[in-house]
């Protein structure tokens, strides 16, 4: 991450926090591997950081049982090392698994010495944590791709859902109730409010990361929603009005619902 993504003052700030963060012993974690687990461990990260024509991706298709996640930490270890020693000021290492539960299994044999315990996360949660994130030297990020990256279709976590409105509600003018309609997904309008005015988030989103996902939205103004010929923006402060008209019918309801679902799904 550059000094450019902080102002002067923090940057300082997060390198003399980052000071007292302790190194990992490359060598003591690398002392109880198998000499064949050691040997992979070396030419993956040969491959990956020290050859001239290295890759940036790897597959170690060991049989199960001889101990992949072992491997992978050797090879964190050793990655930690060298951008410790190139004065690297964060360092992120993404653990990807199929699933929640064999991340949970799996993760802790990852973690090297005095680090901290992985966080789980979302990444459309990430301006909320990013914060956290930079003021460790080190950290480990556990994604599932259910949850991260397979995001086409619901409306995902009544978090997600809070941490959309307050980025939004000063770019699009959201007002009252009805928009906060769109966004309640299965959650009653009475709860969804009391998630948005407790959501303990809402004061640290990253302003990086919000500029970012706002500036796609507004190059997306123009474009239409599905076959609506509507735009995203528009889509949503129409619904917002449709939620407001008098004597709605449960089957108006239950269609107004749907379309707001599919805009939420849309903005995660």
């Amino acid at each position: 991450m550059s000094k450019s993504y902080f102002d002067r003052k923090e940057y300082k700030e997060i390198q003399k926090i980052q000071r007292n963060h302790q190194r990992p012993n490359c060598s003591e974690i690398l002392e109880g591997l198998k000499d064949f687990q050691k040997e992979t461990v070396d030419y993956v990260f040969q491959r990956l950081y020290t050859d001239e024509d290295c890759t940036r991706r790897f597959l170690v298709a060991d049989e199960v049982g001889l101990g992949k996640t072992l491997v992978a930490r050797g090879v964190i270890a050793k990655a930690i090392d060298l951008l410790w020693k190139k004065g690297v000021p964060r360092i992120d290492i993404i653990y990807i698994c199929s699933n929640s539960n064999i991340a949970r299994q799996n993760i802790s044999k990852l973690v090297l010495g005095d680090c901290d315990m992985p966080r789980s996360c979302r990444i459309s949660l990430l301006p909320t944590v990013i914060e956290d994130l930079k003021r460790r030297k080190v950290n480990y990020i556990s994604l599932t791709p259910g949850t991260s990256f397979d995001i086409s279709s619901g409306t995902g976590l009544g978090n997600e859902r809070a941490l959309l409105y307050w980025m939004l509600k000063d770019e699009w003018n959201l007002k009252g109730d009805e928009s906060k309609k769109v966004f309640c997904g299965s959650m009653t309008l009475d709860n969804f409010k009391k998630l948005i005015f407790d959501y303990p988030a809402k004061n640290k989103i990253d302003p990086y990361l919000k500029d970012c996902f706002l500036s796609i939205v507004r190059d997306k103004t123009g474009q239409s929603v599905g076959n609506s010929n509507i735009s995203l923006q528009n889509k949503v402060l129409g619904l917002s009005e449709a939620f407001s008209e008098i004597g709605l019918s449960s089957s108006r309801k239950k269609e107004i619902q749907k379309e707001s679902n599919r805009c939420i799904s849309e903005l995660r």
